[in-house]
C-alpha cells in the first residue's frame, strides 16, 4: 500500500514539472487556457487511477470479461435447445397425427364395406395448452372397397332410355344412402375418439 501511495505521489510530481516544462516552452499565451485544460484533464485521471484500480483490477476485469462470455455462450446454448425442441416437436406431432390416420383406416375398414382415404388428423400443437395432443378435427374420404380398376370389366353399350322420374328416385336414394354411411362412419369414430360429430367431416366418394 506504502509502495502504490509513493508512485502515485511521484506521477504527481512528474506530471507538474512536465507540465511546467511544456507551459515555458509555449510562446503563445492564445493556446495556454487549452493546454491548462488539458493538464487539468490528465492530472484527474492521475489522481483517480490508484481509486479506479481498488474497484477494477486486472483480473477483476478479466474476470468480468469472461462472465460476460459464459452469459453469452449459455444463451446460444438455451437457443439452440429451444430450437431443437420445437424440431423435435414437430416431428413428434407429424409421427402422431400419422398413427391416428393409421388407426382411422383400419377401424373403417375393419368395421364396415367401405375404406377410408385422403385422412386429415388435426390436434392442438400449443405445448402450453392443457389440450396438447387432443384431436381436434378429422377429415375423410369414403370409399367402397372393391374399387380396383383391374377388377372392372367394359359392359358392351345398350341404347340408352331417358326416363326423369327414375333417375330422380335413383339419385334421391343413391343420397340417402350416403347420408346414413356418413352417419355410421361418424359414429365409429366418435365411440371410439370420443370426439363431437362437428369435429369430423366425411366425403362420401360418388360411384363411378
Amino acid at each position: 500500500m506504502i509502495t502504490l501511495f509513493g508512485s502515485w505521489m511521484k506521477n504527481i510530481a512528474l506530471f507538474v514539472i512536465l507540465s511546467s516544462f511544456v507551459e515555458m516552452l509555449m510562446p503563445e499565451k492564445n493556446y495556454k487556457k487549452y493546454i491548462h485544460m488539458m493538464q487539468g484533464l490528465i492530472l484527474i485521471l492521475i489522481i483517480i487511477k490508484p481509486i479506479t484500480g481498488l474497484f477494477f483490477s486486472n483480473q477483476k476485469l478479466e474476470d468480468l470479461i469472461e462472465l460476460n462470455q459464459l452469459e453469452m455462450e449459455r444463451r446460444d446454448i438455451l437457443t439452440q435447445g429451444s430450437m431443437i425442441a420445437t424440431q423435435q416437436d414437430a416431428l413428434i406431432i407429424e409421427t402422431y397425427k400419422g398413427k391416428i390416420s393409421e388407426q382411422i383406416a383400419k377401424l373403417i375398414e375393419n368395421n364396415s364395406d367401405y375404406k377410408a382415404k385422403n385422412i386429415e388428423v388435426f390436434v392442438s400443437e400449443d405445448r402450453d395448452d392443457e389440450d396438447y395432443g387432443n384431436i381436434k378435427e378429422i377429415r375423410l374420404t369414403i370409399d367402397n372397397k372393391n374399387t380396383n380398376s383391374k377388377n372392372k370389366r367394359i359392359k358392351p353399350i345398350n341404347p340408352v332410355k331417358i326416363n326423369t322420374k327414375k333417375e330422380n328416385k335413383e339419385n334421391t336414394k343413391s343420397s340417402l344412402e350416403d347420408t346414413q354411411l356418413e352417419k355410421n362412419i361418424k359414429n365409429l369414430i366418435i365411440n371410439f375418439y370420443n370426439l363431437s360429430s362437428d369435429n369430423i367431416h366425411i366425403t362420401v366418394q360418388k360411384k363411378s
